[in-house]
């Protein structure tokens, strides 16, 4: 037997049309008909940056209102990423055996300022790259490729830290998370895809109290997406301690 699946026909309105011979539903269509029409005419004549300011802009009203959805309340911002790392460093200092991986190292200045801090003899340094760029365009100032090193890892001499180089897909999966009484987790891989396969499996390693920080959480089509679907999908609830301005640089601790 043929199988088939019905079809929903639109009613049609049944306001009775205006004055002007117009229905109600055509007339309240006609403001957005003229504001898409109006910003397709503009976007002709706009430059690239203005249509990247536009999509910055977007970004920090749609963190924002992400943030009041998901009830979760900002401190006041610090100036910088490193800011923010000072903060999460203070809250390790009394852990035996933290364990912090990074994914997306570059040429380890983050990584290397964790270990700078955090002096604890029993603490462990993991940063995961391919170091060979972004599988894939980010932005258009962040093409395919970028922040490549060539395939060459950083030079750090602390011998707590060491490198997983590789595509995430490849090998986080297989990666066992040393034993550990802290787990501090960083994001800075900027694209939705490779945030998504961090917290599909490392995330799930985060315990009450475990530290997040995002590098881009004000990115709402990549790192602030992955994190509200993360959050969404696996029940964790988080607190916000520290953050810089604009909700950038974003550090959680997951409370339950």
């Amino acid at each position: 037997m043929r199988r088939t699946i019905p079809v929903r026909v639109p009613t049609r309105p049944t306001s009775g049309p205006s004055q002007n011979g117009q229905s109600k539903g055509t007339l309240e269509a006609q403001p957005k008909a003229w504001t898409t029409r109006a910003l397709v005419s503009a976007g002709r004549h706009a430059s690239p940056d203005v249509a990247r300011i536009l999509n910055g802009a977007t970004n920090f009203l749609e963190t924002g209102r992400m943030l009041q959805q998901a009830r979760i309340h900002t401190p006041a911002p610090l100036r910088s990423r490193f800011a923010v790392f000072d903060v999460a460093i203070e809250r390790a200092q009394s852990a035996a055996n933290p364990v912090y991986l990074e994914f997306g190292v570059w040429k380890g200045e983050s990584i290397a300022y964790w270990a700078a801090g955090l002096r604890n003899p029993g603490a462990i340094f993991v940063g995961f790259d391919s170091f060979e760029g972004l599988p894939e365009t980010w932005t258009a100032g962040a093409q395919r490729g970028a922040f490549s090193t060539t395939g060459l890892e950083p030079v750090i001499t602390d011998r707590r830290v060491s490198f997983v180089k590789g595509w995430f897909r490849d090998t986080i999966a297989p990666y066992v998370v040393p034993a550990h009484d802290l787990l501090i987790v960083n994001i800075d891989c900027d694209l939705y895809a490779s945030a998504r396969v961090v917290l599909n499996t490392i995330g799930r390693r985060l315990e009450v109290g475990d530290l997040l920080y995002l590098d881009e959480f004000h990115d709402r089509l990549h790192e602030g997406r992955a994190f509200h679907e993360f959050r969404e999908e696996s029940g964790y609830h988080f607190e916000c301690v520290a953050r810089s301005a604009g909700a950038t640089h974003m550090l959680f601790v997951r409370t339950r």
